[in-house]
């Protein structure tokens, strides 16, 4: 499975027994829905010490501005949709409509874990 971005083989990890695909270049993330749950409730010192610890820190570049995604599902080449996270996050992933996988942009899940931890 190659990155959305990067068109890169996705590496694979295990986080908490959690398992997620990543890339080492941009630091993205596919995952499950369920899958992204259980690795954002660990929060940000459990993290920091694994392999995907660069993904919770948020680079320069903002995404949010786009409306449409323009990248493609890593596991079935179906186009992503953007939402926004919990309804009112402001945090706007990726998903895949076919295979509901989500695509977490560098940062994303960092994003994620703050606003878990603020409600």
């Amino acid at each position: 499975m190659n990155c959305p971005i990067c068109d890169i083989e996705l590496k694979h990890a295990s986080i908490k027994n959690v398992a997620i695909d990543f890339c080492d270049t941009c630091q993205g993330i596919w995952c499950s829905k369920d899958e992204l749950e259980k690795i954002a409730m660990l929060g940000r010192e459990y993290i920091a010490n694994s392999l995907i610890a660069k993904s919770i820190i948020k680079d320069l570049q903002d995404t949010k501005t786009q409306k449409k995604s323009l990248h493609l599902c890593p596991n079935c080449e179906a186009s992503l949709e953007k939402f926004n996270y919990s309804y009112d996050s402001d945090i706007f992933l990726e998903t895949c409509k076919i295979c509901n996988g989500i695509w977490l942009d560098d940062g994303e899940l960092g994003d994620i874990i703050d606003y878990i931890y603020s409600k």
